[in-house]
């Protein structure tokens, strides 16, 4: 309720790589929801983030992966 939708894929092309990039504020703490659908074959759903080091310097780590400088994730 009241969320911001960041991002969308209708299509059932499971070979399609969809990226959804949104920026958020570094120390806060943000109710994620993500809705994926297999209707068949393999499912691949993977939850990445960007940290930057400057202008136009960043890694991407897996959410989760707080051993290589990824956020942590709680679950309810």
């Amino acid at each position: 309720m009241g969320g911001v939708l960041v991002g969308s894929n209708d299509s059932w092309d499971s070979h399609v790589r969809s990226q959804f990039v949104f920026q958020v504020e570094q120390g806060s703490d943000y109710a994620l929801n993500v809705r994926c659908f297999e209707g068949g074959g393999g499912a691949q759903l993977e939850l990445q983030e960007l940290l930057f080091s400057g202008p136009g310097t960043y890694k991407t780590v897996l959410l989760g992966d707080v051993v290589n400088g990824g956020s942590a994730v709680f679950a309810p």
